[in-house]
């Protein structure tokens, strides 16, 4: 019986521990799928950040590219442009230099014709007093001459006064002064006063000429020059801008490249979420793995104690079958030993009645085989109970 209640008890535990095998072994099996979903959802959510974060560094680096390209770009724009503004400088000094020139010639343009006209005056006087000398030998034709020489001074030293005061205010330009003059009257009493007049006049158109040449390369030369500070100015502008641009394209770069630096470093295998999430998930499912074969271990050993209760109920089975058995065999047992005793009994009653009465040797030999066999058959029916509790014990 207690064999019996251990056997239920023993098959009771297997069966209860069968049970919690298989109900974790289905609960590692689906927390080992949903792990799987999950590293799966994950490794894909990563190779997403991955393609994306590797696009955006890919734009990055085109970025940063274009960027180095454009600023290489307004450098040479930069060289050109100072390359350029050092020779509208250089140009402009030379035309400086010719301008002051063209102020020189001009200034001295300005001194021959007031020596000119001091020259117009001075023969005015020389002429105005040879007329008083010869006042009395001079005729009507002398007044006349006098008169146009006077008339051609006056007329050099209009010239000479308007050519040179009049060629920046004049409304004609500088050949306006040239314009207004006719040709001199053409002698009458000889060449004595018509050379000096004649030659006055054309001293001073041909300084009053000089005069405007010299005027409109002046004038040309200033135009140029402020022409080439226009173009100087220019320079410096498209050189401000192309440094800004520079500049702008320089701060793009830095941006691209702290943009590409946090990517990359977003995506570092230490400090991405996507990476933590993948390591976890195979960490957790490592674990399950573990469990897994942990779980295989204890129903392997289940298993194993199924099998040993199996054979222990079978022992028992065998130990009872041989409990009945010896059960039954004790029961002949006993039938024999009640026999003996009778036999016993009967021979002791008879050994009485033979000692009473006088036994002979043939009564003593009876008895005393009696007694041998009787011993021999005890002996042997104990050898046999003891073999077959024996054999019974090794099953």
């Amino acid at each position: 019986r207690e064999l019996r209640a251990t056997r239920d008890q023993l098959l009771l535990e297997a069966s209860a521990r069968a049970s919690g095998a298989l109900a974790a072994r289905a609960e590692a099996d689906v927390s080992r799928g949903r792990l799987q979903e999950e590293a799966e959802a994950s490794q894909a959510a990563a190779l997403t950040a991955i393609a994306v974060a590797e696009a955006r560094s890919e734009a990055a680096e085109k970025r940063e590219e274009c960027a180095e390209r454009a600023a290489a770009a307004a450098e040479a724009r930069a060289v050109t442009a100072e390359s350029c503004f050092a020779a509208a400088e250089a140009k402009s000094a030379a035309l400086g230099l010719t301008l002051a020139d063209a102020e020189r010639k001009l200034a001295a343009s300005a001194e021959a014709a007031e020596d000119a006209r001091v020259e117009v005056r001075a023969m005015a006087m020389w002429d105005h007093g040879d007329r008083d000398r010869d006042a009395d030998n001079s005729s009507r034709s002398d007044d006349e001459d006098i008169a146009v020489t006077l008339a051609a001074a006056a007329e050099a030293e209009g010239l000479l006064v308007r050519g040179v005061e009049g060629l920046d205010t004049a409304e004609g330009g500088p050949l306006a002064a040239l314009e207004i003059h006719a040709p001199p009257p053409p002698p009458r009493n000889g060449d004595r006063l018509d050379r000096p007049s004649h030659s006055l006049v054309l001293a001073a158109r041909r300084t009053v000429m000089d005069a405007s040449m010299r005027c409109e390369e002046l004038t040309a030369l200033r135009a140029a020059l402020t022409g080439e500070l226009a173009a100087a100015r220019r320079a410096d502008d498209e050189i401000a801008r192309l440094r800004s641009r520079a500049k702008e394209a320089e701060a793009d770069a830095v941006i691209a490249r702290g943009s590409l630096a946090a990517e990359r470093t977003r995506l570092a295998p230490s400090t991405s979420p996507a990476g933590c999430r993948l390591h976890d998930a195979e960490a957790e499912l490592t674990a399950c793995r573990t469990i897994a074969a942990s779980l295989g271990t204890r129903l392997e050993r289940e298993r194993q104690l199924r099998v040993g209760l199996q054979l222990a109920a079978d022992a028992g089975e065998v130990w009872g079958e041989h409990s009945r058995v010896a059960e039954g065999r004790c029961a002949e047992l006993a039938a024999d030993v009640g026999r003996l005793d009778k036999v016993i009994a009967h021979l002791n009653r008879r050994l009485e009645h033979r000692r009473g009465g006088g036994l002979g040797p043939e009564g003593e030999a009876d008895a005393g085989c009696a007694r041998v066999g009787m011993e021999t058959r005890l002996s042997t029916t104990s050898r046999g109970v003891s073999g077959a509790v024996v054999a019974a014990a090794d099953g």
